[in-house]
């Protein structure tokens, strides 16, 4: 949708924040595209795999999120606010292939963890990213986890689930006595 909207009204607010960053909508795509090029290409973050974000609200956040959904790699947040430990535990645990933080959390990032820092070297990497569709590029295909369209119908309830099992029961019973018309 957002790469519709782009098209349609390129120089459109997309994002702004606290900091006085903005975003036209143009540039979030553009800025996404290469992104997720810098983290698929120059940090080598496979589809399908990890990277975090330890940041407080800004538009490189959501500019990183687009990026991972584009390149079909997943999208960790990771609380400022955490203990050190616990940040561990989340990078670990999501087996992160990258932090991505601003310079004041990056204590926070475990040892032998890759880290790439918000500022200014970070944004002189996106801009010398490639701008060009990629492999696992959403103008391919959907990535992982991410439904291109949706039936409207519930998920299917699971058979190990005794209230599952007695709902659909009464459910099927019911149809099955049910008047016809």
């Amino acid at each position: 949708m957002i790469l519709d909207l782009a098209v349609a009204s390129p120089d459109a607010l997309a994002l702004s924040d606290d900091l006085g960053s903005r975003r036209t909508r143009a540039e979030l795509v553009d800025r996404a595209v290469r992104i997720g090029h810098l983290l698929r290409d120059d940090l080598g973050v496979g589809v399908g795999g990890h990277v975090a974000v330890l940041s407080d609200n800004r538009v490189e956040v959501f500019e990183i999120y687009l990026a991972a959904v584009l390149s079909g790699v997943w999208f960790v947040p990771v609380n400022g606010l955490l203990a050190p430990h616990e940040v561990d535990y989340v990078v670990r645990d999501a087996d992160a292939a990258v932090v991505i933080t601003e310079p004041e959390f990056r204590h926070l990032v475990p040892d032998g963890v890759a880290v790439v820092e918000l500022g200014a070297d970070f944004d002189r990497r996106v801009a010398e990213a490639d701008a060009g569709p990629g492999p696992g590029s959403a103008t391919r295909r959907a990535p992982p986890g991410i439904p291109r369209a949706s039936s409207g119908r519930s998920p299917p309830r699971s058979p190990r689930c005794s209230r599952c099992r007695s709902d659909s029961a009464t459910r099927s019973a019911s149809m099955a006595t049910a008047p016809s018309s």
